[in-house]
């Protein structure tokens, strides 16, 4: 089944491709370093004829000295809802740190976040704790005011517009940096695109043991939403769903789901805030490194939430997101026994 999923999707990124294009746009002065671009894709990549587009903004730093790997370095960002064009740390595209890689560095904001094509909801405009404390309410409120589009806001549509965008802009391959939610997406792209990846780091990505992420309130609210929505449909089984979304979940666990030769950090860190900040452009290029990911420490001022709290957060991304997972792929697929492990 999943190799038949992937055939799929191969086909679906195929055809989505001659519906996508990317045109140089201006670099706002904090990237003057780099070279922006936008990035224009399907909507819907299941059915891009529908002319139905969105824009995606990405920057890429190129060094300033003759290139050691062809492979770029792609940094995707947490959330979900984050965005990285908008707000980043100021080293993250500086000549220094892209010489000391000795390959581009590439800022790309996922759909839904950033500045172009933006999910919204009422709740962008309520106070939230640093936690997102959401409840069932305003998930459905949020939902309902986005309409039938939230469903093209999900881990596999960002996957599939990075995968555009590596075909454009002609990579063979790249590495991901993938951090906190940015880990999950990474590991969704590994299990789709794995011929696309020479290596990835992630950084405190989502716990991928079912009985973590499933058991959690937004996945819990996201069962029930999906129950109401099809509770007229006689076909449709809470139980069997709810034994999917495990399954999907089971599947996509790091080490695991991926193939072997992909070199993946082992461990679990904790968030990049809660480290002891050091040297930005030199940790960087450690953990660019695929033997050393104990660099990754440095980005902790950088990105500390409580700097900046929910600056540039797409509230309505984070909801929509979460509540499409990636579930819609992988339909019908066995359930794994995680008992047995």
């Amino acid at each position: 089944m999943l190799q038949y999923c992937l055939l799929i999707l191969s086909l679906l990124v195929f055809t989505s491709l001659t519906h996508a294009s990317i045109e140089i746009i201006a670099c706002p002065p904090h990237l003057s370093n780099s070279t922006c671009g936008k990035l224009t894709v399907p909507l819907d990549h299941a059915n891009p004829s529908t002319n139905v587009t969105i824009s995606r903004f990405y920057a890429i730093t190129t060094p300033t000295i003759p290139l050691e790997f062809k492979r770029a370095l792609v940094i995707i960002p947490g959330g979900p809802g984050g965005a990285l064009l908008t707000h980043h740390p100021a080293g993250i595209t500086s000549f220094q740190l892209v010489n000391e890689l000795q390959r581009p560095v590439i800022l790309f904001d996922p759909r839904g976040t950033g500045n172009g094509s933006r999910l919204n909801c009422s709740l962008q405009q309520k106070p939230l704790s640093l936690h997102l404390d959401i409840d069932l309410f305003d998930i459905r409120r949020c939902l309902s005011e986005i309409g039938d589009e939230v469903f093209h806001y999900s881990a596999t549509a960002i996957v599939n517009d990075l995968e555009l965008l590596r075909i454009a802009l002609g990579f063979k391959k790249w590495d991901l940096f993938g951090y906190s939610y940015g880990g999950l997406i990474s590991q969704v792209y590994g299990l789709l695109y794995p011929n696309s990846i020479g290596s990835m780091l992630l950084d405190s990505p989502v716990p991928m043991r079912d009985k973590d992420l499933y058991q959690v309130r937004n996945h819990e609210a996201y069962a029930r939403i999906y129950a109401e929505k099809h509770r007229e449909n006689p076909k449709f089984s809470m139980e069997s769903f709810s034994n999917q979304l495990k399954s999907v979940l089971w599947r996509l666990r790091w080490n695991r789901a991926l193939r072997e030769d992909l070199k993946i950090d082992p461990r679990l860190l904790y968030h990049v805030y809660r480290f002891t900040p050091d040297s930005f452009p030199e940790a960087i290029a450690s953990a660019a490194d695929d033997r050393n990911y104990t660099g990754l420490q440095a980005l902790a001022e950088e990105f500390d939430p409580r700097l900046v709290p929910l600056r540039n957060w797409s509230i309505a991304m984070a909801v929509s997101t979460t509540c499409n997972t990636i579930v819609d792929l992988f339909h019908g697929t066995p359930t794994q026994d995680s008992s047995k492990e």
